[in-house]
């Protein structure tokens, strides 16, 4: 099956196989645009659906379809959402904390609230997400990134005193670029960057360097990721409205596979 969040709220499942004849079921909906959807792979009759009307909900597809499970009310509208069970983490568009994290075995309140910082700075808030693949052994914590608007990564990472951010996607004269999509690869760690100066990069955040830069694409990388083995790249370029409506007139969409992913080493 393949799933779809309309700007409508309504939230869509397509069967794909011949029996179901292409048809579409509608699981749920929000009163506003969906912005964020996640069909869980360890769980999977848990879909999670973020927002613009400033809602996480669940839905349970063991149960009957249309009314969610789990509502958590936010603050402010949702700009972006990463889920790895049994974890969430929530960028919300404004506030003195920016990203909500979430246990989704109790979803309805979040377990913190953070701000992203540089050097004591506080970050704008996150375009994009990602939970980091490995949780931190004995603790089940767990650390995470986010892109955000003005060219930066920010790591997350559980433990306090160890985070921290840098510059990744900046043009000729150092102006930001935004981060579209960030990646955790499952093999190594590493971490995938996409961003409206059209390129693909690969860092290691144990050494805080850039090991592979995809050769710059004619449009801006809307979004990147990495295989299920970590050992190949995905990268769709096209509108991502960085440069406003009128710049991007005529713009074809495209997607592209490269098997350049490197290890940290």
């Amino acid at each position: 099956a393949s799933w779809d969040g309309g700007a409508d709220g309504s939230i869509g499942r397509l069967a794909l196989d011949a029996s179901a004849g292409g048809r579409e079921s509608i699981v749920g909906s929000h009163s506003a645009g969906v912005c964020a959807l996640h069909v869980d792979k360890q769980v999977a009759s848990l879909v999670m659906a973020a927002s613009w009307d400033g809602s996480l909900c669940g839905w349970d597809l063991r149960q009957h379809a249309g009314k969610a499970a789990t509502t958590a009310s936010l603050p402010n509208r949702v700009l972006c959402v990463d889920v790895q069970w049994p974890h969430a983490v929530v960028g919300l568009a404004a506030g003195a904390c920016t990203v909500l994290v979430f246990d989704l075995r109790r979803p309805t309140e979040p377990l913190r609230s953070e701000s992203l910082k540089e050097a004591g700075k506080t970050l704008k808030p996150p375009r994009c997400l990602a939970i980091a693949p490995v949780l931190h052994a004995g603790t089940g914590a767990f650390d995470y990134c986010a892109g955000t608007y003005e060219g930066r990564v920010a790591v997350q990472r559980a433990v306090a005193g160890q985070r921290f951010a840098f510059k990744c996607h900046l043009g000729g004269e150092g102006e930001p670029h935004m981060v579209n999509s960030v990646s955790y690869s499952p093999r190594d760690g590493t971490l995938l960057t996409a961003g409206s100066d059209g390129f693909v990069c690969v860092w290691s955040l144990e050494e805080r360097k850039r090991v592979l830069q995809i050769p710059q694409q004619l449009h801006p990388v809307a979004c990147a990721a990495y295989d299920g083995a970590g050992v190949g790249i995905a990268f769709a370029t096209g509108p991502d409205l960085a440069g406003g409506a009128a710049v991007e007139v005529g713009t074809k969409p495209e997607v592209r596979l490269t098997a350049r992913a490197p290890t940290a080493a």
